[in-house]
């Protein structure tokens, strides 16, 4: 059942994230069929600290401007949306942007050889058991959560194409501004 289940949210989430453009970054409107942090328009983000499999923590630094990623190894977007987050890293850190990804594979092997295969130098965790993505309900593969200084939800995007980087970094400047 478990696998059938895995099968359907494969072709639903590949067939969201292929043929529907990235969200407007923004607060997901309140919807009940969606409760949860992700949909009130500006919540305080519940504490993070689960362990890296690739470097560091995935723990969220108070006064620091953070993107939360939720992703699949086995989803395109998700691969291409990596190097490019690492550039924006690359780029920012020194402003205070931090950047955590949180695998919702069913098992930790492979995580880190994916973050490695595609250039990632950020905190990976792993999902187990889906807890937290079940706590923060992403819509999609990839899902970013952008979070202010302050520790408030600032929006999310939901899928990856071509140019997304730009998108998210016009988001992230005013946020970075000292």
């Amino acid at each position: 059942m478990n696998r059938c289940l895995n099968a359907f949210l494969f072709l639903i989430v590949g067939a969201c994230a292929t043929k529907e453009p990235a969200r407007p970054i923004g607060p997901l409107p309140d919807d009940a069929s969606h409760e949860g942090p992700a949909a009130q328009p500006t919540w305080e983000v519940p504490p993070l600290d689960l362990p890296s499999l690739t470097t560091g923590r995935v723990k969220r630094t108070p006064g620091n401007v953070t993107v939360i990623m939720f992703f699949a190894t086995w989803h395109d977007p998700s691969k291409k949306a990596f190097p490019k987050l690492q550039e924006l890293v690359n780029k920012y850190s020194s402003r205070g942007l931090e950047l955590f990804a949180i695998s919702v594979d069913e098992e930790p092997t492979g995580v880190a050889e994916f973050a490695k295969m595609y250039g990632a130098r950020f905190p990976i965790a792993w999902d187990d058991g889906m807890r937290i993505a079940k706590e923060w309900r992403p819509r999609m593969m990839p899902t970013l959560f952008v979070i202010d200084r302050k520790g408030k939800n600032q929006g999310h995007r939901g899928g990856w194409h071509d140019g997304e980087e730009k998108d998210l970094e016009n988001q992230l400047l005013p946020l970075l501004a000292p």
